[in-house]
């Protein structure tokens, strides 16, 4: 196989190594294209998997715990629509990636889902959650808002 056909994996490979033949402006653009293909394509995948684990957590639970507990065990499913949030946070964060921002923007654009996870935990499902994980949950968004507030400038 002729090294214009090998896919290099290496991370520190250049794209003129990578893409033999093409033109450096054609290079730099597939690596970016392949990128970002892939955060779009994981970001898909994680908006899927918390549409489904947060709004239809029988079906996930079944599949792991049988019909019985999909249909009786309360705390199995509420855990499997906490599991539902955190697939949001991750397919955000993607998106946000694929998008151009830097990280910092990104994981806090998808740890700002957490507070509406809990909100609907409090008023919805009448659940209080863990003051632990609100107080956390508090401190990593707040610090967020204060360093996105920081850059904006």
């Amino acid at each position: 196989m002729s090294s214009a056909h090998q896919v290099n994996l290496s991370a520190s490979a250049s794209a003129s190594r990578t893409f033999a033949g093409l033109p450096s402006i054609l290079q730099a653009h597939m690596v970016a294209l392949s990128r970002e293909s892939f955060l779009y394509g994981a970001s898909a995948y994680c908006a899927v998997n918390a549409l489904l684990f947060t709004f239809k957590p029988e079906i996930p639970t079944a599949d792991s715990f049988g019909e019985e507990t999909a249909k009786t065990n309360r705390p199995v499913k509420l855990m499997t629509s906490v599991c539902g949030a955190m697939f949001g946070v991750l397919g955000t964060t993607a998106y946000v990636l694929a998008r151009g921002h830097d990280a910092a923007v990104a994981v806090h654009c998808g740890l700002s889902l957490l507070p509406l996870r809990m909100a609907y935990d409090a008023f919805v499902e009448k659940i209080t959650p863990p003051p632990p994980a609100i107080a956390m949950t508090v401190g990593i968004v707040g610090a967020g808002l204060l360093i996105a507030r920081k850059y904006s400038r």
